[in-house]
């Protein structure tokens, strides 16, 4: 794919309102498209600065490279790792609302909720595997 196609993808992402329909089909042709670059861009976008960036990188990673045919995350493990991370320091959550970050946040944060938050990101990205590894630093 050109990189200004790949950029322009991810730039439609932030066009409009969150639940509007041009952005998720942005969000949805991503991860169709399912590339180690893709993933690469999303999970530097769950990095930003900015919170509608981050919630946009996670909107990719969750669901990347799955389809009708092909039911699973191209990378569980690393969008588990990514989305942990996200969800254990993440403060914003308006972005989020219509997901279940926001209660993976909160339920990150309570003491003995780990594996919950575990088996919601693994249910997620869909490697129920990853459910009981190991707990990552915080930052």
């Amino acid at each position: 794919m050109i990189l200004k196609q790949f950029d322009g993808i991810f730039a439609q992402t932030l066009v409009g309102d969150y639940d509007d329909d041009l952005p998720w089909e942005a969000v949805q042709a991503l991860r169709k498209i399912g590339s180690r670059a893709v993933f690469d861009r999303a999970a530097e976008w769950c990095g930003s600065e900015d919170p509608l960036k981050r919630a946009r990188g996670a909107d990719v990673l969750a669901q990347i490279g799955r389809t009708g045919e092909h039911p699973t995350n191209n990378f569980p493990a690393e969008s588990y790792l990514i989305l942990s991370a996200l969800a254990e320091r993440e403060r914003d959550f308006q972005w989020y609302m219509g997901t279940g970050l926001p209660s993976i946040c909160r339920m990150a944060s309570w003491a003995g909720a780990v594996s919950r938050t575990r088996w919601e990101i693994s249910s997620s990205v869909g490697s129920a595997s990853l459910a009981s590894g190991p707990m990552l630093p915080r930052a």
